[in-house]
């Protein structure tokens, strides 16, 4: 019989990845909710409810990493627009935020929540509001919204419930849910996934998150309900989010108007005729224009050395000691 117990428990620690992260884990999420409100110009608005156990092990608040950054299908960067609301706790009261950044070539916005002087050591609720914009996606028959609820806690989640609200009614036959669990890749759904009304999706974790699992929802519905986004909207997006494209062209305009407004020789009806000795009688100013097509101040300053050739100056050098062994020159123009 003993022996029976010792295979059993030795069973659900190496087969249940859920089971033997709690073994190891000193703190827990014990739900992770999201409502999230469809609106008609397409945004979302998202409030998150996090319950965190911290009762063993003390911690001053929580990370909140969410994805935005993402490739369309030709592999150009796809990046959502993402506004934090604020974060309060179940009563309105809000909670610190430390910081809120994104890192440079980093796919997620990362919410550092808690006063970093105070360590907190009981359950402990965090309710996240913000917005996101460029999330849904767009088909020929239908809509759809693809978000993942939570992709990366490093802890066990208990539970979790996600609600999608949309901005109007629509046929419920025309509804459609459904919903993903596991690591990144996986195609598990241990979870139930329902249309609630003609307005609402709800979705339900059967059973507990393992460290690092996901859960990730979709709701596709009827056409006209959410509004697409403008064309120009559209290329403003793609511009913001590509922006390294520009450079060849940037470059390209950069030296089409130079060449416009300084290169492009003078069009004559008198034939060219190449000259292979410099022109006579000209100043060294009118030969540095020439070369150039414009006059710089080296071109002025020869003026003078121009003036004590033909002898109506005379530059004289003075040296003078300066330090030891160096030796301090300087010139004095003599009219």
């Amino acid at each position: 019989m003993v022996k029976k117990l010792l295979l059993l428990i030795y069973a659900i620690l190496v087969f249940s990845p859920t089971v033997f992260a709690y073994g190891f884990q000193e703190w827990k999420i014990d739900r992770f909710d999201l409502d999230i409100e469809i609106l008609e110009s397409g945004k979302l608005h998202i409030t998150e409810t996090v319950v965190a156990d911290f009762t063993n092990e003390a911690h001053h608040g929580i990370y909140r990493t969410i994805p935005i950054s993402y490739t369309d299908s030709y592999g150009n960067p796809f990046n959502l627009r993402f506004k934090l609301i604020g974060v309060r706790d179940e009563n309105g009261n809000p909670h610190p935020v430390d910081s809120i950044s994104k890192e440079l070539f980093s796919d997620v916005v990362n919410i550092r929540i808690g006063d970093p002087d105070i360590r907190i050591n009981e359950v402990t609720t965090y309710v996240l509001e913000y917005e996101i914009d460029r999330a849904m996606s767009y088909f020929d028959k239908h809509d759809e919204l693809y978000w993942n609820a939570f992709t990366d806690w490093q802890v066990p989640v208990l539970s979790s419930t996600v609600r999608v609200h949309l901005p109007e009614n629509a046929n419920k036959d025309e509804m459609k849910a459904a919903c993903f669990t596991g690591y990144y890749g996986s195609d598990e759904s241990r979870c139930k996934a329902t249309v609630s009304d003609e307005k609402t999706f709800t979705y339900k974790s059967n059973t507990a998150f393992a460290p690092n699992e996901g859960f990730t929802i979709v709701a596709g519905f009827p056409k006209g309900i959410v509004k697409e986004a403008s064309l120009f909207q559209k290329v403003m997006w793609f511009i913001f989010d590509n922006w390294a494209l520009l450079i060849p062209m940037a470059v390209f305009l950069f030296l089409f108007f130079k060449w416009w407004f300084t290169g492009r020789d003078p069009k004559t009806a008198d034939t060219v005729i190449p000259r292979y000795k410099p022109p006579e009688n000209l100043t060294p100013t009118e030969v540095g224009t020439i070369i150039d097509e414009k006059v710089d101040v080296h071109d002025i300053s020869t003026v003078i050395i121009d003036y004590a050739v033909k002898g109506f100056i005379k530059i004289r050098e003075i040296k003078s000691k300066k330090w030891l062994f160096f030796d301090e020159t300087d010139y004095e123009l003599e009219y």
